[in-house]
């Protein structure tokens, strides 16, 4: 069984040029979408400026320039992000960590600090933890609630992927990446890291 591990995980992206670290948090990020878009179309919220953000992300690793204001871009992002307290809906955390994340992926591509990938990286799990709990309906004061969420197959399915994410970069050498390629590994999904939601 896979155990989330930042610690390791941040050891095998640092064997990697920062444009892949990107890469492969805004693989994260494709993944967490249809978490927000699945919220947003029960609530009549926006659903375009996420999708554009992840967008222009991937422009600019095709062809990085100075044309983009990730800061500002960041700051739409994470201003979208729903108030957890306004909303009894059990997609609302993981509607809020999604648009959290593509804001820390747009502030990671401004300066490649590792504190926005961390970021990014965790919400993922935290996503996931949460939705499990809800969908299993787990008592929280369970003393092996942390074991039964990490066996869960949606977590084991995601730590998975990242295994393979990692190791399909790893292969990748020199600088001329195709972007393209790499994007359609996780781009633009209807179903992501929390498996089949009903909008």
């Amino acid at each position: 069984m896979l155990i989330f591990n930042l610690d390791e995980l941040h050891a095998e992206l640092e064997k990697l040029p920062h444009r892949l670290r990107a890469v492969f948090l805004a693989w994260v990020c494709e993944r967490m979408l249809p978490s927000y878009t699945s919220f947003s179309k029960r609530y009549g919220l926006d659903q375009v400026i996420l999708r554009d953000a992840l967008d222009r992300a991937w422009e600019w690793l095709g062809a990085p320039s100075d044309d983009i204001d990730f800061s500002i871009l960041a700051k739409r992002c994470e201003d979208l992000a729903p108030e957890t307290e306004d909303y009894n809906d059990p997609l609302v955390s993981a509607a809020l960590d999604a648009a959290v994340a593509i804001g820390a992926l747009l502030r990671y591509l401004k300066r490649f600090e590792n504190g926005n990938l961390s970021d990014g990286l965790t919400l993922i799990r935290d996503s996931i933890d949460m939705h499990v709990q809800e969908l299993e309906g787990m008592d929280s004061l369970d003393s092996d609630l942390e074991g039964r969420i990490a066996s869960h197959p949606l977590m084991q399915k995601e730590l998975n992927v990242e295994k393979e994410d990692i190791s399909y970069l790893k292969r990748i050498r020199g600088e001329e990446v195709n972007i393209l390629e790499i994007k359609g590994r996780w781009y633009d999904l209807k179903i992501g890291c929390l498996g089949d939601l009903k909008a």
